[in-house]
């Protein structure tokens, strides 16, 4: 099977100004997914960006550009667009590996065993996703409505004063890493399909960059 590494890079974040290529352990972000993935199994790495200076940073680390148009790298972009519009581009790809500069703990161990889930469960599924464990459960979760008033994240329970012990456990997807066939991107325009497989890590791996606050704590993991 044909795989590649498709690691999408805006250049106008504006939680984090020019996030992409902060650096953390005197390196940029965006190279921590590149050189995991050059490391690994799959060494068909490619960079999505609109933005010059990170296609070249990206470029020099050893990544494949594709050059992603404009409309697609706005604040309301989604992978799905940026996915779709890559493999139209790129044809030949059987699935493809979606990382990210926002999770800079990847590496080659991580996707290699995430290759090895994937493959081994191929014929039966659309996608994977890592996940972790997450503490609270969102049949206890609410959203706030512009009136004050109470609805269910989950809608249709009573779980909602239920002994927690009772309830499923939960998993957040973490960002870390997802794999995704391109007949699911191209024929059911979707970033899951029907049935997508778990790649669950441990807490330690819930860095996702989007805040100064995410970075500050990942600066303090990766740099002590």
């Amino acid at each position: 099977m044909k795989k590649c590494v498709l690691i999408l890079a805006r250049g106008g974040s504006k939680s984090i100004p020019r996030k992409n290529l902060v650096k953390v352990g005197g390196e940029p972000l965006i190279s921590y997914p590149i050189k995991a993935a050059l490391d690994s199994v799959c060494q068909d790495v490619w960079v999505s960006s609109e933005d010059d200076e990170i296609k070249e940073v990206a470029r020099n680390f050893g990544a494949k550009i594709h050059r992603r148009p404009k409309e697609f790298a706005g604040d309301l972009s989604t992978d799905l667009e940026c996915f779709t519009d890559f493999s139209l581009h790129n044809r030949g790809y059987d699935y493809i590996i979606h990382l990210r500069a926002t999770s800079p703990q990847i590496s080659p161990k991580i996707i290699n065993e995430a290759i090895e889930i994937f493959e081994s469960r191929y014929n039966e599924i659309d996608s994977l996703r890592s996940v972790v464990k997450i503490e609270k459960s969102p049949y206890k979760m609410w959203f706030l409505k512009h009136d004050g008033s109470l609805t269910p994240v989950i809608k249709g329970h009573h779980l909602h004063s239920s002994p927690r012990q009772t309830l499923e456990q939960a998993y957040y997807q973490n960002a870390c890493i997802d794999i995704i066939k391109s007949n699911t991107i191209i024929e059911k325009g979707s970033m899951i399909g029907d049935k997508c497989l778990s790649f669950v890590m441990e807490e330690a791996y819930n860095i996702d960059i989007d805040t100064k606050k995410d970075l500050h704590k990942a600066k303090n993991l990766l740099e002590s």
